[in-house]
């Protein structure tokens, strides 16, 4: 009989733990939270800054929402407002956004996925922007992972769109789900990040860096700015640091560094160097990374070289 009860209440215990653990699983951040990426399938650069700052709850048809703020850099110009987009979590992982456009709710995420899943009918984008086309598609569940990197641990979901396989093997990293960051890129899937031309820099949550391309790791400082500081501020100081950016491969800085350790585009260590000049004339074209350090503290900066 003590046998019998003592089973019963392990079992009442693994049920109610699960229970709440699922609870406490959801899928958008409630508040402080940015994430960026660039965008170089143009003619010229282009960094998209994505926000969702401390603002009230928004109250839209007696649903509450959190709003996220999308603001984009061309070719090193200042930021421009783009779009608004309201989400919301709900207890099961999934994650839902309104569009005002048409003032209809639709499902965007779900972290309660399992790998083999097929999450069916999802909002997504194929291009971002004032006027962004959308399509509801079905997604894959390629695969779960779990990464902890100095005390922060983060769940991701590698996804990818029915009917738009990953053409280019390294996208694969930047098109996930992860629980409590939502998209890779904020509030909608992007599944054009398939074809190879986006990467995903940073995503921050709080005081708590979850993603960042250097490694992919969470718990690794990276360059996106919180709502808090201002995405408008970012820019300046990067333009201020380095010149001219894009560049054919020398990059000018407007001090000498204590030390500047640059990264490849897949987050490969390449060399240090000081002073006043960066030289990735002898690499091929693309989105590199560099650690700049200075008396005045660290400053992450993104290198475009293009010829």
């Amino acid at each position: 009989m003590k046998r019998a009860i003592l089973l019963f209440c392990l079992a009442l215990f693994l049920c109610l733990t699960a229970h709440n653990a699922q609870a406490q699983t959801q899928a958008y951040p409630d508040s402080s939270a940015s994430w960026c990426f660039d965008d170089f399938n143009n003619s010229y650069l282009v960094q998209v800054w994505i926000s969702m700052g401390a603002d009230p709850d928004t109250v839209i048809l007696g649903q509450t929402y959190k709003r996220i703020e999308i603001n984009a850099s061309y070719n090193g110009q200042p930021p421009e407002l783009v779009k608004y987009y309201y989400v919301r979590s709900d207890d099961t992982g999934k994650g839902y956004v309104l569009l005002l456009d048409s003032m209809q709710e639709y499902l965007a995420v779900d972290v309660g996925a399992n790998a083999g899943d097929t999450v069916n009918d999802v909002l997504t984008i194929g291009t971002w922007g004032v006027d962004p086309y959308f399509e509801i598609q079905d997604i894959i569940v390629d695969s779960v992972r779990t990464y902890e990197n100095n005390g922060v641990t983060v769940t991701r979901q590698f996804i990818h769109a029915e009917n738009y396989p990953i053409l280019d093997p390294g996208a694969a990293y930047f098109v996930f789900w992860q629980a409590g960051a939502g998209n890779s890129v904020g509030p909608v899937l992007q599944y054009t990040f398939a074809d190879g031309f986006n990467q995903v820099i940073c995503v921050r949550v709080q005081d708590t860096y979850v993603y960042s391309i250097q490694s992919g790791l969470p718990g690794v400082p990276c360059d996106c700015a919180l709502s808090s500081v201002g995405v408008e501020e970012m820019p300046k100081v990067k333009s201020a640091l380095i010149s001219p950016n894009p560049s054919t491969g020398i990059f000018a800085l407007s001090s000498p560094t204590e030390s500047t350790t640059v990264y490849s585009p897949t987050g490969q260590e390449l060399f240090q160097t000081t002073g006043s000049q960066i030289d990735l004339s002898a690499y091929p074209p693309g989105l590199y990374h560099a650690v700049v350090r200075t008396a005045q503290g660290v400053g992450h900066v993104r290198l475009m070289v293009l010829r």
